[in-house]
């Protein structure tokens, strides 16, 4: 028993300043055990501490992107002036030198710009302008300072972004439009702009160009009315040589080829002029040019072929004309009756009738006026005529409206494109029937 009691109080003396300790910290021992526990530990075994955690879960968060202006670089303001500028516009964005339009570099100061690059893919390439809340595809950054929050993106009519372009330069009503520009890591995706950031001005219509052009339209039309008025440039080919070019009649045929030459020529330069673009040709425009001019070359053909045939006509009936003469002058002897007399004098009227009929009918009279001329031919108003005219207007007025609106030459359907050369077709069709009955009732 002695044996045991000193054992037991060998094990008490050695527990003692173990529990003071456990005491001292705060908690027995099982507790001390159990905050141990909960204690995250290393791959190596170490105890990390909350004081190790800290430092991480305080780290800064990723830098939110952000575009803070933009500006086009063609502009020769200096950074204080494009600054007291804006602030004089109090912030409207209407600053007028600072418009950017094609051609231009436009720089925007981003920030995190270099979160943005890694967001597409660590590559300030892979970066995409948004003009309006547009991607502008095809347009890459033509330069990238990440240090400074720069990028700059050259602004061009590509393919991928034509339709972009349209959208945002079609439907002018004034020579500059406010815009938000910013850029995206994707076609999708846009970065916010800064509350409050001044806008961009973009240019909608150049100024010194739609001058020109306006020059040029009215230059081109005052010339085509003066020489369609005065000369034979849009007369009826056929006819009297004799008969002065200004009282022909209109050809309809020729009005029809003028109409599309410088409606399309105009076109092309008012494309030119405003976007740069110098291959705006379409495939329908190439097509109504091809109808109007066969169209015109046709009726030409006809035109002249049937003048030819009257003329040889008019020949025979003059030669037959002077043999009728010749013949009642011998029945003016005793040995003739006046029954042959009669005769003879009846033959020479109905010549003399059909002579002048046919010389009508290669006169085709004089001009009743442009409209009158295009919609009649020698029996009256023609159905032919006016179905060409009529759809010719349409696509005339269509065209206009669609270059305007979308800065670019439309594309008819084909169903459109076979209506005007049905119609073409039609018309020379009734042509060549009302030469024939001009040729009919002249002999």
């Amino acid at each position: 028993m002695r044996i045991v009691g000193a054992v037991m109080f060998v094990v008490l003396v050695c527990l003692w300043p173990m529990t003071a300790m456990a005491q001292d910290e705060g908690g027995p021992v099982a507790e001390a055990s159990a905050v141990t526990e909960a204690v995250p530990v290393a791959m190596d075994g170490t105890p990390i501490t909350p004081a190790v955690i800290a430092p991480v879960a305080a780290a800064a968060p990723r830098a939110s992107v952000m575009v803070l202006d933009a500006w086009s670089e063609a502009v020769t303001f200096t950074e204080s002036d494009r600054k007291e500028c804006r602030a004089k516009h109090h912030g409207d964005g209407l600053c007028p030198d600072q418009a950017a339009r094609l051609g231009d570099m436009l720089t925007l100061d981003v920030q995190g710009l270099a979160q943005a690059i890694d967001d597409a893919g660590g590559e300030c390439e892979s970066l995409v302008l948004f003009l309006a809340g547009l991607p502008m595809r095809g347009i890459h950054p033509s330069r990238c300072d990440p240090d400074n929050g720069h990028v700059g993106f050259l602004l061009a009519r590509t393919e991928e972004g034509n339709d972009a372009w349209k959208e945002l330069l079609g439907h002018p009503t004034a020579f500059r439009k406010v815009v938000q520009a910013t850029i995206g890591s994707s076609d999708t995706r846009s970065y916010p702009r800064k509350n409050g950031s001044v806008p961009l001005m973009l240019t909608q219509i150049p100024t010194r160009p739609f001058v020109a052009f306006l020059i040029i339209a009215l230059g081109t039309l005052a010339i085509v009315g003066f020489l369609g008025r005065t000369t034979a440039l849009l007369r009826d080919p056929s006819g009297s040589a004799d008969r002065e070019e200004r009282l022909r009649p209109y050809s309809l045929s020729r009005v029809q080829q003028a109409f599309w030459f410088v409606l399309s020529v105009l076109a092309y330069l008012f494309v030119w002029l405003m976007t740069g673009e110098l291959d705006s040709l379409s495939t329908s425009v190439l097509a109504l040019i091809s109808i109007s001019s066969g169209t015109a070359l046709a009726s030409e053909a006809l035109g002249s072929s049937h003048t030819t045939r009257l003329i040889s006509k008019e020949k025979k009936l003059r030669e037959q004309a002077l043999r009728l003469y010749a013949s009642r002058a011998r029945l003016d002897g005793a040995d003739h009756t006046d029954d042959e007399r009669r005769t003879a004098d009846d033959a020479v009227r109905l010549n003399e009738e059909a002579l002048s009929a046919l010389q009508a009918a290669i006169r085709k009279g004089e001009t009743e006026g442009f409209f009158t001329d295009l919609v009649r031919d020698p029996a009256g108003v023609s159905l032919q005529r006016a179905q060409i005219a009529v759809w010719t207007v349409v696509l005339g007025v269509i065209f206009v409206y669609e270059v305007y609106a979308r800065l670019t030459m439309p594309e008819f359907s084909a169903t459109l494109l076979s209506l005007m050369g049905i119609s073409s077709g039609t018309y020379l069709a009734g042509k060549t029937v009302s030469g024939a009955g001009t040729e009919s009732a002249a002999g």
